[in-house]
């Protein structure tokens, strides 16, 4: 029998952060990870009127199933079945705390993190961009209607490379060239160009 300690982490579960405003976050489903407005936790909402400052802790049993637990007696997470202070997560749970949205997905619907991870589908839902004269500039998925970037090809026959337009605080405005290391993007932040 093995001594090593279980994994404590959920077979492969990303939870989606979908914030009223903001990109969306992605966060491997992790035995401890938090929840709430306070500076300390994984996950922080900005969200005073209904959320805990420690709101909820997502915690994995010895089987390997992902629990989220509120942390407080009376705070609750809202599910599409009514407000509970325990939920079990698997791929496709979703609930809600505050204003913020939660999603359980597997590893393979994970959003690309850079743009070494590009693929010729959106990075959002894999649906296959067009081609067009427009094909540099940010538009909306063809399907999920995301915004997204495709860059040109290099070669005819192949596909674009389509990526986010949001990384953080920044945002990709258009293609600009390829570079001896990737893609260069011209883009913005908070504050300008």
């Amino acid at each position: 029998m093995s001594t090593d300690p279980p994994d404590r982490r959920a077979a492969g579960l990303i939870l989606r952060v979908l914030r009223p405003v903001g990109p969306l976050e992605e966060i491997y489903v992790t035995d401890g990870l938090t929840i709430g407005r306070s500076e300390a936790n994984a996950v922080v909402l900005d969200d005073r009127e209904a959320t805990g400052r420690a709101h909820a802790r997502i915690d994995i049993d010895p089987g390997g199933v992902a629990l989220v637990r509120c942390q407080g007696p009376d705070i609750v997470v809202a599910t599409p079945h009514g407000d509970v202070r325990e939920l079990p997560l698997g791929e496709g749970t979703r609930f809600r705390i505050g204003r913020t949205d939660f999603e359980c997905v597997g590893a393979g619907s994970r959003v690309p993190e850079a743009l070494g991870d590009m693929a010729s589908g959106c990075p959002f839902c894999g649906a296959v961009q067009s081609n067009g004269p427009d094909v540099a500039g940010p538009r909306p998925c063809v399907r999920c209607g995301e915004p997204v970037l495709a860059i040109p090809p290099t070669a005819p026959g192949e596909a674009a490379f389509v990526v986010p337009i949001v990384y953080g605080a920044f945002r990709a405005l258009r293609f600009a060239a390829r570079g001896g290391m990737g893609l260069v993007l011209e883009g913005a932040a908070s504050g300008g160009t």
